[in-house]
């Protein structure tokens, strides 16, 4: 239930956002090229969440995927490649279920600690700013570009926690905010265009969002879970495919 009413709510605040930005007049050509850009991009993301003990050590490191879904729409995008410009509003999904079990000092002495599900959501809002190639002719042809966005993200997210200590068996779920902080992205991109106003391309990027997830002891309600904190990487890996097409 807290997956479904906070995935409702970051769609909600993903199309509420992304509503004015899509609702622009006067779209324009130049020498019978679009002037603006649409572009959904659907993909998978990788973020890395690090289990730490009482004294800040490192225990292990866990890749977490994810998914993600953004919508970019700009201006001045140039005939046959060029700079552009514009706004992006996306949302990001991490969930993971398996686990494996970490024995660590806690409150009440050596713990097991089983992590038993993961889940945590961001929604972005960047401005961002890239430069295309276009290598061919104008029925069709091949591009190499890159860009770069700057904005704000704000996250929610939570961790369940099983933990045993031979005499009790307590089970507590973590519930983890982050305010508003910066987010910096960067992607290299490669599309196959077909005609003038439509483009099919791959993306892989990096995103830096600084506090998407941390807990530490002072978050645990348990006193037996005391000792067993965490932190995501202020740094994801994302690969997306979709689709430009210039109105």
């Amino acid at each position: 239930m807290r997956k479904l009413t906070f995935t409702a709510v970051l769609l909600l605040f993903a199309f509420a956002l992304a509503a004015p930005i899509m609702a622009q007049d006067s779209a324009y050509d130049v020498e019978g090229w679009k002037k603006r850009v649409a572009s959904p991009t659907y993909g998978l993301v990788v973020g890395f969440l690090t289990i730490k003990d009482w004294d800040g050590n490192e225990f292990d490191t866990l890749a977490i995927p994810g998914i993600e879904l953004r919508i970019f729409n700009g201006t001045n995008v140039a005939k046959r490649g060029g700079f552009f410009v514009g706004y992006e509003v996306g949302t990001i999904f991490f969930v993971k279920d398996d686990f494996d079990t970490y024995t660590l000092p806690g409150g009440a002495g050596i713990v097991d600690f089983t992590p038993n599900e993961f889940f945590a959501g961001t929604l972005f809002l960047l401005s961002k700013y890239g430069y295309r190639l276009d290598l061919g002719i104008e029925a069709a042809g091949l591009s190499l570009g890159v860009e770069a966005g700057m904005g704000l993200q704000v996250s929610m997210g939570g961790i369940d926690i099983q933990a045993d200590d031979g005499s009790d068996d307590l089970e507590t779920w973590i519930q983890i905010y982050a305010p508003f902080s910066l987010v910096l992205d960067a992607a290299a991109e490669a599309a196959f265009r077909l005609g003038q106003n439509f483009r099919i391309f791959g993306r892989l990027g990096v995103m830096v969002m600084p506090g998407l997830v941390e807990w530490g002891n002072d978050d645990l309600p348990i006193g037996a879970t005391n000792g067993f904190t965490g932190e995501m990487s202020p740094a994801n890996v994302n690969f997306r495919l979709g689709f430009a097409l210039n109105y």
